[in-house]
């Protein structure tokens, strides 16, 4: 079974600590119980602070509002499986509208 788990961020901030913490937990639970999880999460600062080894695609997702996103692949601590989504310049949620 695959499970797709999406984060408003990669790491706990003020803002968002709750969901991260909550997804940060599932996913390492699902990943012992042997479930593929993988965590979506946005480029952002908390992102690029990370330390984490991510290698870009090289095709860009097009958005049904026409929007090019760069998607970013790499793999948690807890052996969760982490896509990160670089959206366009001055995005919004229309992007993916």
């Amino acid at each position: 079974m695959d499970i797709l788990l999406v984060s408003p961020s990669l790491r706990s901030t003020q803002a968002s600590a709750f969901a991260s913490d909550a997804i940060e937990g599932l996913a390492k639970a699902l990943r012992a119980l042997g479930v593929k999880a993988t965590v979506v999460v946005p480029m952002g600062d908390d992102v690029q602070s990370s330390g984490l080894m991510l290698a870009r695609r090289l095709t860009k997702i097009e958005t049904p509002a026409g929007a090019k996103v760069v998607l970013h692949e790499g793999r948690l601590p807890n052996q969760a499986d982490l896509a990160v989504l670089e959206l366009p310049e001055g995005a919004s949620s229309d992007t993916f509208a």
